[in-house]
């Protein structure tokens, strides 16, 4: 069964959801969606005295049938890769056609200091709804 997960990651998540963890841990990201992230664009901007990280991207199907768009995060990270910050956003967008593209836009006021890199993927069931402490849209 190991090997089979590992030739085809992608049913391995789908029938056990949790494995998508040891996957990412294994450096092996499983896209069960059909969705690519892209175009990411990173800005810092002051707005009232107030540091802002404002980040704007795509999400593609590339897949050959709809698709649902799920939650998107975002963990702001260190120069050492460590997590420093994180949320989520519901991307209240309706199912994506084979092809279609969407955009996505999000921003944090008063992210920490050392925050120098984005990482963005689709959420886990367990993130969604985890994002008290930040602005977004």
């Amino acid at each position: 069964p190991i090997a089979l997960a590992l030739l085809n990651p992608e049913m391995a998540v789908r029938l056990f959801p949790a494995s998508v963890q040891l996957f990412d841990k294994l450096g092996m990201g499983v896209n069960i969606y059909g969705l690519e992230v892209r175009r990411i664009a990173q800005q810092h901007v002051i707005v009232e005295g107030m540091r802002v990280i404002s980040i704007k991207g795509e999400i593609v199907n590339g897949s050959g049938r709809d698709r649902k768009v799920p939650s998107i995060r975002f963990i702001l990270q260190n120069n050492a890769r460590n997590d420093v910050y994180a949320w989520t956003l519901d991307s209240g967008i309706r199912p994506l056609r084979p092809g279609e593209m969407t955009t996505f836009t999000t921003r944090v006021a008063s992210p920490p200091a050392e925050a120098e890199n984005v990482q963005i993927r689709f959420a886990h069931a367990d993130e969604i709804g985890v994002n008290r402490e930040n602005e977004s849209h």
